[in-house]
């Protein structure tokens, strides 16, 4: 429902769709959801999920299976989440071993803030605004 509704623009039903959705995030499918919400852009719920995945770490290691290695190797590679990616590599077959072809969910990298920062123009380099010219024509009359 909340691709559907990103799908077709239904802003209202998807943040209900996340409001709805947050309190059935577990260990079996916080990767699941926060994949689909990284492609809806779903924040509120993608937020949530990076937080549960954060602070769940050592039981979600202990959660790998071979069903959920993949989905779980993938996130832990877009959250920086070392420990858990240890743990779901030797299960996750070709993704681990594409690991550096492979992104995962869009464009996002989580935890990578290297890739966004940017510098603070100093207040001293800026350029000042350029003149306002035919403001007086617009006044005289």
């Amino acid at each position: 429902m909340l691709q559907l509704a990103c799908k077709y623009c239904i802003d209202g039903l998807a943040a209900l769709c996340e409001t709805t959705v947050k309190p059935y995030v577990d260990y079996d499918n916080v990767a699941t959801i926060f994949h689909i919400c990284a492609q809806c852009e779903a924040s509120q719920l993608l937020a949530y999920c990076v937080y549960f995945a954060r602070k769940f770490e050592p039981r979600l290691c202990r959660e790998v299976t071979p069903e959920t290695a993949p989905q779980l190797f993938g996130l832990a590679k877009e959250l920086g989440l070392l420990d858990l990616k240890k743990a779901a590599e030797p299960l996750a077959g070709p993704i681990a071993v594409d690991d550096e072809r492979h992104v995962g969910c869009g464009e996002r990298k989580f935890g990578h803030q290297e890739d966004t920062f940017r510098p603070r123009p100093s207040l001293t380099t800026r350029k000042p605004p350029p003149p306002i010219v035919g403001r007086e024509r617009m006044w005289s009359a």
